[in-house]
């Protein structure tokens, strides 16, 4: 509109509509930026929970890789073997295992690997409210704990890797085969495999693992970690993300 003296501008309703349209945009826009920011925070997030949990199961890995007989020389060699336990895996649940590890040995692989002084470690899910776990009610933590060889029954060094876990995850069962009557890789932290399928609790633990001579057990091969992790994001979200990886025994162990 033109005014009487001449000069251009607008009505108060062209006005009022720009306003508007101005303001309408305007929460469009903002509305793209905090959805946008959302998801952003929620990735990073969960990039972050993803990345502890795979270093956890990582380490794990490597040391079960290195699963070895606590020699040098026999099983009831005192030196590195103060409780005489034969067998390089002494304890096995399905949320728990002992085991000795040769971590001096980690260059190499193989039967031929020099035993050294292994190091007696456990791997386990500790239950909320369960020392040394503080967890949200449901869940659990990965703990890790080792031993001096002068003194087995109390451990010289814990650590909680992760928080907010749950036992087992549905990948592993590929992992070890198959499912067993009584074991299912799938609801488990730790499951011991052979080549084909998982192995009974019992049939792990035995000194028989240790040398060819005699009738030999099911000889795990393997041995699977599993678990989920559930975390919240900064708005509240939460995010489960499943992890599985099967550790291949190469130490020194044989048959």
């Amino acid at each position: 509109m033109r005014g009487a003296d001449g000069e251009a501008g607008v009505t108060l309703m062209e006005l009022m509509v720009t306003m508007t349209l101005t303001a309408i945009l305007s929460t469009v826009a903002m509305g793209m930026f905090l959805t946008s920011n959302k998801s952003t925070n929620a990735s990073i997030d969960a990039n972050i929970s993803a990345a502890s949990a795979r270093a956890a199961l990582d380490s794990w890995t490597s040391l079960l890789q290195f699963a070895s007989i606590p020699g040098p020389a026999t099983p009831s060699d005192n030196t590195y073997n103060p409780n005489q336990i034969g067998q390089a895996i002494a304890k096995l649940s399905p949320d728990s295992i002992t085991f000795y590890s040769n971590l001096g040995n980690r260059s190499t692989s193989g039967p031929a690997a020099s035993p050294g002084p292994a190091t007696l470690i456990q791997l386990s899910f500790v239950p909320n409210q369960t020392a040394p776990c503080s967890t949200a009610v449901g869940f659990g933590c990965l703990v890790e704990q080792r031993y001096d060889a002068s003194n087995t029954a109390t451990p010289a060094a814990t650590r909680i890797l992760l928080k907010n876990v749950k036992a087992g995850a549905s990948s592993a069962v590929a992992m070890c085969g198959a499912t067993s009557a009584n074991t299912d890789p799938s609801t488990r932290l730790i499951t011991a495999c052979d080549s084909t399928k998982p192995i009974d609790d019992a049939n792990v633990v035995t000194t028989e693992h240790i040398s060819s001579a005699g009738p030999s057990p099911e000889v795990p091969r393997s041995v699977v970690v599993a678990f989920t992790v559930t975390n919240t994001d900064s708005d509240g979200a939460t995010h489960t993300q499943a992890f599985a990886s099967a550790a291949a025994l190469t130490g020194s162990i044989t048959t």
